[in-house]
């Protein structure tokens, strides 16, 4: 036991000096939730499973959050999430679990066309893992997270032609779409990124409450972001409840974050829709900086109509 506990404060120790602050406050909540879990297998009455998933999502309105949904955008533009998560190990007892788990996700933006063809416009891949402790009502998780995302020729296909830098600058496209142009040349770089998070949730009733806070331990490209470490911060809700005595259950999910490469300027996603067995049709309505990481410096805001199925 001791030596294990030596190789542990080793880890910790390498991790604390290539990330500092923010790898000191996650390393400090798994070594506590660690701590808790070994303790649990002390007692008989513990139970130890691998490899088990609750299909529970923590947060249904971050945009970042695991999810199998497709949805349908303004100015002919379609999303796909492909996602999913799992515990590899979880000790329980009675109503208290920690669970240490693996996550991933892919995001797909397409448009469509005149002749119904649908390119591929961009792709976000993420994937992580994470340390998770519940106790009824109360929740909290700690995750360590890659994503990076890159740019597909579809963006281009019969919108914008091979032409040079010089003549796409010229074109008289409006300020988005010439900076999608200008980076489609040889100077491109893509998005890549390492972060930390902490959620912690609490249910009232019917209605999920949460805080987070995040920070970037790690840009790889685009250089202009490596200068802009620093914490983020994140609130919101999910509620279900019965409207005007409509026979089915909706559900009302808004997520709020600050984040520091923006300069902490509002970023807002809101969800309506009906909380049926199997899957949720919705409408959602996001306001701020574009999601998909290669256009990350862009604002955006658009309405859009979906479907999202439960994870098993």
């Amino acid at each position: 036991m001791a030596s294990i506990s030596m190789k542990l404060i080793e880890i910790f120790l390498i991790f604390t000096i290539l990330y500092k602050k923010a790898a000191m406050i996650f390393l400090l909540y798994g070594m506590a939730v660690f701590s808790f879990g070994y303790s649990f297998l002390a007692q008989a009455s513990t139970e130890l499973r691998f490899f088990t998933h609750d299909g529970k999502q923590l947060l249904f309105g971050d945009p970042k959050e695991s999810a199998l949904e497709f949805a349908i955008l303004e100015k002919n533009r379609f999303r796909g999430k492909v996602g999913n998560f799992i515990h590899i190990v979880s000790l329980l007892k009675g109503p208290l679990s920690v669970d240490v788990g693996v996550d991933a996700m892919m995001v797909g933006t397409f448009h469509g066309e005149d002749d119904w063809e649908t390119p591929l416009d961009s792709i976000d891949g993420k994937i992580g893992g994470y340390l998770e402790f519940r106790n009824g009502r109360f929740q909290t998780k700690a995750s360590f997270e890659h994503l990076s995302a890159h740019l597909s020729d579809g963006k281009f296909r019969g919108s914008i032609p091979p032409l040079s830098h010089d003549e796409k600058a010229l074109l008289g496209y409006d300020a988005n779409e010439n900076l999608y142009a200008i980076r489609l040349t040889e100077n491109f770089s893509n998005y890549s990124r390492e972060f930390l998070k902490f959620i912690v949730s609490y249910k009232v009733l019917n209605t999920k409450l949460y805080l987070g806070l995040s920070r970037t331990v790690h840009i790889s490209e685009p250089s202009e972001l490596k200068s802009r470490y620093g914490p983020s911060y994140q609130a919101g809700f999910e509620t279900t409840l019965k409207l005007f005595h409509f026979p089915l259950p909706f559900f009302i999910s808004s997520d709020f974050q600050w984040k520091h490469e923006h300069n902490y300027l509002l970023e807002q996603n809101h969800h309506l829709g009906l909380d049926l067995k199997g899957f949720r049709p919705f409408a959602n309505y996001y306001e701020g900086f574009d999601q998909r990481g290669i256009y990350w410096d862009l604002k955006e805001q658009y309405l859009a109509l979906g479907l999202s199925f439960p994870m098993y």
